[in-house]
């Protein structure tokens, strides 16, 4: 039951996510294309990029509550990239 509830939560976020929404970030002399072109590469890499372990002394995680995690993580991820690559949120 708990599965369920994890995955009906997880699909409006995952949908929110992949959304496309005014670009948020920004980077001297970028157009709305090499914008769009960074975003696509970072959330690629956020999608690749290797999962956190568990914590010391943890033997296994909830579903629910690796689920709940998985969009910040991402979100995380595709922030880091883009600021590495030069970019900064709007204000």
């Amino acid at each position: 039951m708990a599965l369920k509830q994890a995955v009906w939560l997880v699909i409006p976020l995952a949908a929110a996510c992949a959304t496309p929404s005014a670009p948020r970030w920004e980077r001297s002399g970028a157009t709305d294309a090499v914008v769009a072109e960074a975003l696509e590469d970072c959330r690629d890499q956020a999608q690749r990029s290797p999962r956190p372990s568990l914590s010391p002394g943890s033997t296994s995680a909830s579903t629910t509550d690796t689920a709940s995690r998985e969009p910040v993580f991402l979100e995380h991820e595709l922030d880091r990239c883009m600021r590495a690559k030069g970019f900064r949120e709007r204000r």
